[in-house]
């Protein structure tokens, strides 16, 4: 999806820079330029902000079929990851190599997994949201009035587009959960040594 949302910006800026060149041309006064081109970017505009549209919907029937799925992926791997962790650290000053080996193997897919989840969705919220930065740039410049006005209002209908996926809408998943979770993770690690180190 992430690779959608920044084809349509490229798109949505080789449309005004196309217009932009057909307008410089018009300033020199040449007869066999298309005067209508004009509408056509306008046309051109309208049609790729209808395809972002298109695609929020999908990403929203999307956050929403595997919204729990999420959560529970998310919640069991954080779980998961912490009791080996703690395990790990209990067991680090004996001599169970393999066993080691196969708690840091265990840690570290756990871990790729998260990644993996949070830098997509963080991918795709971010592709989605250049869009309104990149139609905001594009209406500063020298552009005809028709497709300024085009701009203006697809950057109207972008204000209130938050796309982002969720995890059941209990949270984002991007970038930012990782480090929530590396700190929470780390936290519940120190809680349950001194624990352990107070029973033992």
């Amino acid at each position: 999806m992430a690779k959608r949302f920044r084809l349509i910006n490229v798109r949505i800026k080789v449309v005004v820079i196309s217009e932009r060149l057909r307008q410089s041309i018009l300033r020199q006064n040449l007869t066999n330029v298309n005067l209508r081109h004009g509408c056509i970017s306008c046309k051109k505009v309208k049609t790729l902000m209808s395809a972002y549209h298109t695609l929020c919907d999908a990403m929203n029937q999307a956050n929403a079929f595997y919204g729990n799925l999420l959560l529970a992926s998310i919640f069991f791997t954080f779980i998961d990851i912490t009791e080996v962790l703690y395990f790990f650290f209990i067991y680090v000053h004996k001599e169970y190599k393999i066993f080691l080996c196969s708690i840091g193997a265990c840690t570290v897919s756990d871990a790729s997994f998260l990644m993996l989840v949070a830098l997509s969705s963080s991918g795709v919220s971010e592709a989605a949201g250049e869009t309104a930065s990149l139609i905001r740039k594009q209406i500063n410049l020298e552009l005809n009035s028709d497709l300024r006005e085009q701009l203006k209002s697809s950057l109207l209908q972008l204000l209130n587009k938050r796309v982002e996926f969720s995890a059941a809408g209990f949270f984002q998943i991007n970038k930012q959960t990782i480090i929530s979770m590396a700190a929470a993770v780390t936290t519940y690690l120190v809680i349950m040594i001194q624990f352990q180190s107070q029973f033992s």
